[in-house]
């Protein structure tokens, strides 16, 4: 079954939480500190602004027995990106658009499964969504185009110097 992709999204295997992740699905779930978890029976999705943010959470679930790359292939975990489809090389994920009434979304499911159910988190809308409204900033673009302002709450916060706009990254921390 396909789940959302927005922004930067960590895949999961479902196996792989139940056989490998020290804890179980609980500690899994417990473990995602934003209200971006989807999952259906196959995949777990979770959703970072920042590749950094994506490398962190990727090191704490290696940390809890779950396998990130092997001879350079995603085992237990890929990482898709909402704009260029997988960043790691996977042969056990698919990735396209999803088209619907709304709109348009990326979404990815496991090679093979039949169904097109699409699963998001618990209250997602397309409207106002990152699939509707998200834009990609290359880190070069940022500095160059954007003056950090500070820290609000868990979001960083950023001016665009041409427009005066401000723009929120939301960023996981602990």
């Amino acid at each position: 079954m396909p789940v959302l992709v927005e922004a930067f999204s960590v895949i999961v295997r479902a196996d792989a939480i139940k056989a490998r992740h020290d804890g179980g699905w609980e500690d899994f779930r417990e473990g995602v500190l934003n209200q971006s978890l989807t999952c259906d029976n196959e995949l777990a999705r979770v959703g970072f602004m920042t590749r950094e943010d994506v490398d962190r959470y990727i090191a704490v679930l290696e940390r809890k027995g779950l396998r990130f790359l092997k001879d350079g292939q995603a085992k237990d975990i890929a990482i898709v990106d909402q704009w260029a489809g997988l960043l790691t090389p996977c042969d056990w994920l698919e990735v396209g658009q999803m088209g619907g009434e709304a709109g348009s979304v990326a979404a990815c499911r496991l090679i093979g499964s039949v169904e097109t159910q699409l699963f998001t988190p618990e209250g997602w809308r397309y409207e106002g969504s990152a699939s509707q409204t998200l834009r990609y900033v290359s880190k070069g673009e940022m500095d160059e185009t954007l003056e950090y302002l500070g820290r609000q709450d868990h979001l960083d916060v950023y001016r665009e110097r041409a427009t005066g706009k401000l723009l929120y990254v939301g960023r996981a921390d602990r």
